[in-house]
């Protein structure tokens, strides 16, 4: 049984290659510094049999000794290796491959296996899908071969931006195994590899959205000007467009205003909205902001604050704990990262400046009707630009929190 690996070269797209576990494992060259055909590598063209595509060649830096490459995890032989009596060592493999469309990567083939490498591409797609239905999307011009073209980039921002970052974080040592270049021993950089990727597939995302649309690629008049040649290039199948010299000019100096949408720094955390419902029925000590604000079984509900930290998005801190200094070792200046949290999202919910007026916030009180418009209206929005929601069992909508 062949195991299909796959790996995103910038600049030319989705590599897949595979090993046969019924070819010799050893080669019969011996040198370590120059890349050596891989010996149990498939051809190419008994790959694109299985994942159609146009033949190709990479060099990888894979765990070796110095008879041949490791077998990976996946692979299986009649016949096992002998133990190696030293430990491995990266080393340049020269492998045949496919070049395939993104697509390949949600349909795998039912009578191979597939190695880490795949599932995370498969899994970029995936994201980048779910980045074009939402929206998240800016145009932008960029240079191809020399020639003007548009691309769909994405905006990666709060809750998206965690999630690239587990991307980033999960990356297999062999999706980033392409060597840059003769002599190097380090392989592609991860964020380099995740952000090529979500990059290319987000475009082919919208471009294939867009293309079951009614009316679609936008038509190109006669004589197009700037904005035509954009939206044309931007719709269709080519990413060329067909407009130089001042229009062009004009057009990129346009899309400036968006160069930094979706490309900040994300910080050390990002606030989290827990809905709460709060139970204040006998309890002289809490008798509730008014009986008004009370469901009628004796609770009220409030908006807890908390801050989530960006790096480790299951580490939740209250807000009480980071005003208390307990999360000053866990989050870095964790005090003022959710204070001004707090004030951005207030841009987004103006209702949050009423708990803002507490110099150590840690809830917003809410009658019902405040309840039910942050369930059916203010907790998509806080999503929308980022912040982590939470909300309680039987809510409208799913609890999200990263």
């Amino acid at each position: 049984m062949l195991v299909v690996h796959a790996l995103h070269s910038p600049g030319r797209g989705v590599l897949l290659w595979a090993e046969d576990g019924e070819r010799p494992a050893r080669s019969d060259r011996r040198s370590l510094r120059t890349a050596r055909p891989h010996p149990f590598a498939v051809p190419a063209d008994e790959l694109a049999a299985v994942h159609p595509g146009k033949p190709a060649s990479v060099t990888l830096l894979l765990p070796s000794h110095g008879s041949g490459p490791q077998d990976s995890p996946g692979l299986v032989r009649e016949r096992p290796r002998a133990a190696a009596r030293s430990a491995p060592a990266l080393a340049p493999w020269t492998v045949p491959a496919v070049l395939v469309d993104p697509s390949e990567l949600t349909d795998p083939y039912p009578d191979v296996r597939y190695g880490e490498g795949f599932t995370h591409l498969a899994e970029l797609v995936r994201f980048a899908d779910e980045l074009a239905s939402r929206g998240r999307v800016l145009p932008v011009v960029v240079s191809e071969a020399g020639r003007p073209a548009a691309r769909w980039r994405p905006v990666v921002q709060g809750l998206d931006a965690v999630a690239r970052t587990g991307l980033v974080r999960r990356l297999p040592p062999v999706a980033r195994a392409e060597q840059r270049r003769p002599g190097d021993v380090a392989g592609r950089d991860p964020d380099e590899v995740v952000d090529a990727a979500l990059a290319r597939f987000t475009d082919a995302a919208v471009r294939e959205r867009l293309g079951r649309a009614a009316g679609m690629p936008v038509p190109l008049p006669a004589r197009p000007d700037a904005a035509a040649g954009l939206l044309h290039a931007l719709t269709g199948p080519s990413p060329e467009i067909p407009v130089t010299g001042d229009g062009l000019s004009a057009l990129r100096e346009a899309l400036t205003a968006w160069d930094d949408v979706g490309r900040e720094q994300p910080g050390a955390g990002t606030a989290l909205f827990r809905l709460t419902e709060v139970s204040s029925m006998h309890d002289p000590a809490d008798p509730g902001p008014d009986p008004l604000d009370q469901t009628g079984d004796g609770t009220r509900w409030e908006l807890r604050f908390a801050l989530q930290s960006t790096e480790d998005p299951s580490l939740q801190l209250e807000a009480g704990e980071v005003w208390s200094g307990g999360a000053d070792q866990l989050v870095d200046g964790a005090q003022d990262v959710l204070l001004a949290e707090l004030g951005r999202a207030a841009q987004v919910l103006p209702d949050l400046v009423r708990a803002l007026r507490d110099a150590r916030p840690t809830a917003l009180p809410l009658d019902v009707a405040g309840a039910h418009r942050f369930l059916t209206r203010d907790a998509a929005a806080l999503l929308a630009a980022g912040f982590g929601v939470a909300l309680p069992r039987g809510g409208t909508g799913s609890a999200r929190s990263g």
